[in-house]
């Protein structure tokens, strides 16, 4: 595989050229003790960090200097130190800078700790008030009441705990405040409906979705009927975000919705979703129906017009499908939905072998901006015209797709119907864009020792990268407009050594969009290979064959996913650089014989090693089928087996475009536009593709999950 070209090597030899000698080796020696304090504090061995971190005599001091007296403060105070700690954190808060919001609540605890509560408090409720970043607000309330609870003042200490437990019911803190306000009151705490049903909400809205229905199931089955309603509402709407039990879901929140005020259409909306997803559509669409003649001005009219109208196309009723598409389009036609509509419309009479009547609406998509629209109805407007017998205006149409969009899931699969008419295209079309890319030169050493970027280092050579790579996003603005385009490649050299991939590569789409729209060549190679970076290598390069995964598939998936992003974590709860979630990954770990926690997930290892074995099964479980194994990733294997069996045998372009789930359907063509970059790039290999989908999987393979 090809290896990165982008001329950022020699950094650190720039740099020491500049240092002096007698400083460098000063410099070294603290940089040697910080990053032994660092491993220690990050191995929980607090006792010995705190031993290493304190300064050692040199001639000139380390420029994160701020770095290492936070970590001893730290340290200091989680062996129990606080007396030595405090002047620190005090002092650190004092000076301003990234530490001193989180030094001012450290130096709060402090206080607590040592037991000057009047300070503590104090400090506390400055804090709150302030709303100051860089604390747990549930901490101070619960130090807040401890320290009332010592003045004796009980019914303040109660009321701040009750505080807590409503208003953070997340926080494990709270699990303790109805024992200790029975301690205070002398009795079981009482908290109403409304009080229990506000900490459901909380807890959904935070989705600690368990904890929830815990919450509501507290409260007694015979309520007065306002009372009953709410908790209906919030279980069914807990149990449809946690997306489990729909119908019960649906039933819930269908039968309150009249008496739920200003959620009431919501509640009728997400009703007949809910029963959607339980395989109830025509009752479903009958709701989405009702909800656009009651409330046709709503947020959710649009949508559930384009629904009621998508469930009958979802189910193969093409022709039912077309007079509520129709009518979204002439309703809200300037609604975000009307693209979809037109393109259902279209597609819907093409599944009914009715090309003609399907071109009008393809031409109206062909006339759009973007690939995953303007190319699509290109695309179709191209099948619809062979299909009527103008084969000449569809190739014409064809052949001009890889060179509006290179490489994107419709322009390979114009360049597939070329190829079966002995045509053939290169990925660039006939006639590739044209013009220059920005230059991207060599490191220049005068950036490179820039105070800023000598933080940066420092930090790297300390152990740091997460602080060195936020360190460098804070300096970043600053850096740009003092050096211009001189500060890009200290930049993105800087990130990398960091491990930071993600912030070079949107850099690359924004600064280098125009060199991403040329061939990968000359000035513009550096920048691909910045937006498509062989990301974490050694990591990819030992564990990609534990699932048989092809040259860049990792790559192309970690891209679409995160965005190289090691902490990311979705709405779905899936987390880091593949977005694996933990009941699947779960199941990985007990196959590979490792132990599982979530910190499994946000460590670049732990991910890629249970992502690939993974990914890779669902690429053998596909038969080797990319955009299949891509669906099955990204909607569940279990979908896609419904897929193949449903239209197994049709060609690639209708098999996609049949995916139910928009999200799966739109992901498919997105890792397909991306693996062909990564092919092209590393490889100068076009991606290949199923003319026809087989319907051939693994079916004993265990990999249902």
């Amino acid at each position: 595989m090809g290896r990165p070209t982008v001329p950022l090597g020699r950094a650190l030899v720039a740099l020491l050229v500049v240092v002096p000698a007698v400083a460098r080796a000063d410099r070294a020696g603290d940089l040697q003790a910080l990053r032994r304090g660092v491993e220690a504090f990050q191995d929980g061995r607090y006792e010995e960090a705190a031993a290493t971190l304190p300064r050692l005599p040199d001639a000139q001091p380390l420029r994160v200097e701020d770095y290492r007296r936070s970590l001893l403060a730290q340290s200091l105070l989680l062996t129990g130190d606080a007396a030595r700690a405090l002047p620190m954190f005090q002092a650190l808060a004092a000076a301003g800078g990234a530490f001193a919001p989180e030094s001012a609540w450290r130096a709060a605890d402090c206080l607590y700790e040592l037991g000057k509560l009047a300070d503590a408090g104090k400090a506390y409720t400055k804090l709150l008030t302030a709303k100051t970043p860089g604390g747990e607000p549930a901490v101070a309330r619960f130090h807040l009441a401890e320290i009332a609870a010592a003045q004796k003042k009980k019914a303040d200490a109660a009321r701040l705990l009750r505080e807590l437990y409503l208003a953070e019911p997340q926080h494990p803190l709270a699990e303790g405040v109805p024992a200790r306000l029975q301690e205070l009151e002398g009795r079981a705490p009482v908290f109403s409906v409304k009080e229990r049903v506000r900490r459901a909400e909380l807890l959904t809205e935070a989705r600690h979705w368990d904890r929830a229905m815990a919450e509501l199931a507290l409260l007694p089955a015979t309520l007065p009927p306002a009372e009953r309603d709410l908790v209906d509402y919030w279980t069914g709407t807990t149990l449809y975000k946690m997306r489990r039990q729909y119908e019960r879901a649906g039933r819930l929140l269908l039968g309150v919705h009249e008496r739920m005020g200003s959620r009431r259409v919501e509640a009728m909306f997400h009703g007949a979703r809910a029963l959607s997803r339980a395989d109830k559509d025509d009752e479903a669409i009958v709701w989405y129906r009702k909800l656009v003649a009651q409330h046709p001005t709503s947020v959710w009219a649009a949508e559930a017009q384009y629904l009621a109208g998508w469930l009958d196309y979802n189910k193969g009723r093409y022709a039912e499908s077309q007079p509520d598409l129709d009518k979204l389009l002439d309703k809200y036609g300037d609604s975000k939905f009307a693209t979809d509509a037109l393109w259902f419309l279209g597609f819907g009479r093409w599944l009914l072998g009715k090309p003609a009547e399907a071109l009008p609406y393809f031409s109206k998509l062909a006339d759009r901006s973007g690939e995953l629209t303007g190319g699509k109805g290109r695309y179709w407007k191209a099948r619809a015209l062979a299909a009527t017998g103008k084969d000449a205006e569809a190739i014409a149409i064809w052949r001009a797709l890889p060179s509006s969009y290179p490489l994107s899931h419709y322009a390979e699969l114009a360049r597939m119907q070329l190829a079966t008419r002995k045509i053939e295209v290169g990925p660039f079309g006939d006639t590739p864009p044209s013009g220059s890319a920005p230059k991207l030169g060599a490191i220049d050493p005068t950036v490179a020792n820039d105070a800023a970027i000598g933080r940066v280092d420092e930090l790297l050579e300390a152990g740091l990268p997460t602080a060195a790579s936020d360190e460098l996003r804070r300096a970043e603005a600053a850096l740009r407009k003092r050096f211009g385009a001189r500060a890009l490649p200290v930049l993105f050299d800087r990130y990398h050594k960091a491990g930071n991939f993600q912030r070079p590569y949107l850099l690359a789409e924004s600064i280098g969009a125009r060199a991403l729209d040329l061939p990968p060549e000359g000035d513009a190679r550096a920048w691909w290979e910045l937006a498509h970076p062989l990301a974490y290598r050694a990591l990819v390069e030992r564990w990609q064959d534990l699932g048989k995964n092809p040259p860049y598939w990792l790559y192309t998936i970690m891209k679409k996913e995160s965005g190289f992003n090691v902490h990311d974590a979705s709405y779905a709860d899936a987390l880091g650089l593949l977005q694996m979630i933990p009941p699947t990954t779960r199941r990985v770990a007990r196959a590979l014989g490792i132990e599982y926690s979530d910190d499994l997930l946000y460590d670049p290892e732990g991910n890629i090693r249970t992502g690939s074995w993974y990914i890779g099964h669902l690429v053998q479980k596909f038969r080797g089928q990319l955009p299949l194994a891509a669906g099955a990733y990204n909607g569940g294997p279990r979908a896609m087996i419904r897929w193949t069996k449903l239209y197994g045998g049709r060609p690639l372009d209708e098999f996609v475009e049949l995916v139910a789930y928009m999200q799966t359907r739109e992901y498919i063509k997105k890792v397909v536009g991306i693996y062909a970059h990564y092919l092209w790039l590393y490889d100068k290999q076009s991606i290949e593709l199923p003319a026809v989908v087989s319907g051939d999987y693994l079916a004993d393979d265990g990999i249902d999950y």
